[in-house]
């Protein structure tokens, strides 16, 4: 029987109000930044997400409070962790670092300053796959190990040494692919620091150390709205795609707000146009007032110094006096919940930080990273000049530098209190990371004299390897005859070939030094011996950049550059010295003639209120100052020699028209196709291929580089070259490969301040592919 037409009505009219009181609803929480299934492209994070949802409905405002408040406990060996929710959640585990678990029984992994040295896509996911075990063995839900800021805006920077460089394509790249392969392990991808903490001077209040004491002298970066999108925003939305759990903000203030209490940083760009899951969480005391933290985007606070308690107690007061809607705090813990649920986080085992976790899998990984990263800079070796690398059949080696040799006081990284407080132009002894949170224990060293001693032991006849590693050149003794003979220069004479290692430190805390010099007097011991010796070869591990005035003396004949060498720095050293691996590392930055040439940018003045660093340099960073500058490096960004040798051919372009989803979350990102609105933001639209043929006579590795060139229809000055592709080959001697690049609508398109969108310019793009950023002999274009 059909019911009367009335009351059809009447379900109708509720119906359709239902509907646009739902709509509506999905509007505003979009509009707020609430988190909701949109975009969601997985469906066990839909299903962590409504389950989320649930336990939070089921919980009380005094469990919802005491779970926002950061719990530490020295019996687990957590950074920190939440407090558990009884019978449905354990307490959560956060812990560092950005080069493994804070354990001396795990693997120091390589830094990311090393590992994006390789320029490989499948080593940067095997470092993380490796890492993100290792965190889910000792029962870590979430890491705080993935960094996308600092980028290397300035070379005096401190902490760049821990993320994936300069370039936002190829940070973006490296992030992606880090948080999908940190989350195939069940442990969440946190992304940090959000975003433009680009110097260690002020980003706390003072000129250098741990603990926030003052907002009012904090750094503040103005960074204007393109710049944002198209450089320090990019790798996050690449985060956000592949499904960060977890996005940490930085102590640094935006424009005047404090990042972490930003409500344009955290919910405008971030939970609205990025559209992301992620809850965020502040670095260690990086927010201040719990009224503005909590409305402005905020989910969890991470305490220390004068801010520890902000949120818990005091958020439940502000909730109850009305001050806050009763409903801010399931947003929170909502976003905190999603990804343990999504990543089944119950199957982790116990937390024990301390759990020997040491293992060969990720050893080789540390190793293939270390080899792979070595960049060779300069050799002098031809058909007739058997100067430089590799070291062919030597008789006699002398081994020179404290960078060569164990530490006088052994693994210091083992001890926090020790390697906080040791001057970073007096470290000695093999360096394999930074210091600060950004760097984890070593379980193990293997120092280059020892590695160098092992392997000249298997030349037939077996080479002499001797050493020197004191920084005073005129050591000598008085043998009665009326002069000193000094122990340095009778061992320069009787050394075939010399071998210097030289290194500077960098760390969490404190930029460097304005001259970027090496540590422990190494450029004078370089300039003495390369006065008395014509086969000087120079082994330079460092953070980044440093001053190299002495690198095209005559008799310096090869140049290693090995960043942070990890762990296995001797075993990787001697293998490419040797010639028994072909160096394949590329420049992640590029390195200057003099110091003068890089562009300061970064606050340097006194203690103030209100400190201003300017970023009115924009996106022209690294490389795109240098070319916008006209001023020609040292050694280009993207650099790096082989033994061997390789030629790229037949550059090809097409128009390929692909859609490319999202591995866990679609963003909220608009792109406009003359002036019109349209979908596919991340789709491809053109593929280039290159053929890369090895035409030496050793196995080796060569990285084509795709950099683009925008029309000069686009409506603001941009760089000369944007990197948009990369690719690692190895080929045999006579081989050859086939790369392909593909690119995107995002890679063809500029921020577009006024439509608050994306905009692809028409007009010819130019395509150029080579070997780095200076050496572009194939070139196409096309027409959009």
């Amino acid at each position: 029987m059909s019911p009367p037409f009335t009351l059809v009505l009447v379900a109708l009219f509720a119906y359709l109000n239902a509907s646009t009181a739902n709509a509506a609803s999905s509007a505003h929480a979009s509009k707020i930044g609430t988190l909701t299934a949109h975009g969601f492209t997985d469906e066990k994070w839909i299903k962590g997400f409504e389950k989320a949802k649930a336990v939070v409905a089921g919980m009380s405002l005094e469990q919802k409070v005491n779970f926002t408040d950061l719990w530490i406990t020295s019996s687990t060996g957590c950074s920190g962790q939440t407090r558990p929710i009884e019978g449905k959640v354990p307490m959560l585990c956060f812990a560092d670092t950005p080069t493994g678990v804070n354990s001396r029984y795990s693997t120091q992994f390589p830094a990311g300053v090393t590992t994006i040295a390789t320029w490989s896509r499948d080593l940067i996911s095997r470092r993380a796959d490796a890492m993100g075990h290792e965190f889910s063995l000792v029962g870590a839900h979430i890491p705080m190990a993935i960094v996308a800021g600092p980028m290397g805006r300035s070379v005096f920077d401190g902490r760049t040494w821990e993320g994936f460089g300069v370039d936002p394509y190829m940070s973006g790249i490296a992030t992606g692919l880090s948080v999908e392969a940190f989350q195939k392990n069940g442990v969440s991808g946190m992304i940090k620091h959000y975003f433009g903490n680009e110097q260690e001077y002020l980003r706390i209040g003072v000129a250098g150390g741990y603990f926030p004491s003052n907002k009012d002298t904090t750094i503040n970066s103005v960074i204007d709205d393109a710049t944002v999108h198209e450089t320090y925003l990019w790798p996050f939305a690449e985060g956000v795609r592949a499904g960060a759990g977890h996005i940490m903000s930085s102590y640094n203030k935006l424009n005047g707000t404090l990042a972490s209490e930003s409500r344009h940083a955290l919910i405008d760009l971030l939970k609205v146009e990025l559209n992301a899951h992620s809850a965020v969480v502040s670095d260690w005391g990086a927010a201040y007032d719990t009224v503005e933290a909590a409305k402005n985007g905020l989910d969890f606070v991470e305490g220390g110094g004068p801010t520890s308690n902000i949120f818990g107690a005091a958020l439940g007061a502000y909730i109850k006096n009305g001050t806050l809607p009763k409903d801010i705090i399931d947003d929170k813990i909502v976003r905190m919940l999603t990804p343990y649920f999504a990543l089944d986080q119950k199957t982790l085992p116990s937390v024990n930080i301390q759990r020997k976790i040491l293992n060969k899998k990720s050893t080789q990984v540390v190793l293939d990273i270390a080899e792979e990263s070595i960049t060779l800079l300069k050799n002098a070796r031809t058909e007739k000049d058997k100067r430089g690398l590799p070291l062919e059949k030597p008789t006699d080696i002398l081994v020179v530098g404290p960078q060569a040799v164990p530490g006088p006081y052994g693994i210091t990284s083992n001890f926090a209190s020790a390697f906080f407080a040791l001057p970073t132009n007096d470290y000695n002894g093999t360096i394999t990371n930074g210091l600060g949170s950004g760097g984890s224990p070593a379980p193990y060293v293997v120092d280059p004299l020892t590695a160098i001693s092992q392997r000249a032991r298997k030349q037939d006849p077996p080479t002499y390897v001797d050493w020197y590693y004191s920084s005073d050149t005129s050591a000598g003794i008085d043998l009665g005859f009326g002069f000193a003979t000094k122990f340095l220069d009778a061992k320069i004479s009787s050394s075939g070939q010399v071998v210097i290692f030289a290194s500077t430190m960098a760390m969490e805390g404190y930029d460097r030094d304005a001259s970027l010099k090496l540590s422990n007097g190494a450029d004078e011991m370089i300039k003495y011996i390369a006065a008395r010796h014509k086969d000087v070869i120079i082994v330079v591990s460092a953070p980044g950049p440093v001053a190299m005035d002495w690198a095209s003396h005559a008799n310096i004949t090869a140049i290693l550059y090995t960043y942070f060498p990890t762990t296995e720095a001797g075993t990787a050293i001697a293998s490419v010295l040797f010639g028994d691996v072909s160096p394949s590392g590329k420049l992640p930055f590029t390195l200057a003639k003099k110091v003068s040439d890089y562009p300061v940018n970064k606050y340097d003045g006194p203690i103030k209120s209100n400190p201003v660093a300017k970023f009115s340099e924009g996106v022209f960073l690294d490389y795109k100052h240098f070319e916008q500058k006209g001023i020609k490096p040292l050694y280009p960004y993207g650099f790096g020699m082989t033994y061997t040798s390789f030629s790229l051919s037949d550059l090809a372009i097409s128009r390929t028209p692909k859609h490319r989803k999202a591995a866990v979350r679609e963003t909220n990102e608009r792109l406009f196709v003359e002036g019109k609105a349209v979908s596919g933001l991340y789709d491809v639209v053109y593929t280039a291929r290159v053929k890369v043929h090895n035409t030496g006579k050793v196995a080796g590795a060569e990285v084509p580089q795709l950099y683009l060139t925008f029309p000069l229809s686009t409506p603001r000055k941009m760089p000369a070259h944007s990197l948009r592709g990369f690719d690692k080959v190895h080929l045999k001697p006579g081989h050859s490969a086939t790369v392909t690049f593909e690119l995107r609508n995002k890679d063809l398109a500029v921020w577009d301040v006024k439509r608050q969108g994306w905009t692809i310019p028409k007009g010819t793009y130019k395509v150029s592919v080579g070997t780095d950023s200076s050496t572009l002999p194939l070139s196409k274009t096309f027409v959009y």
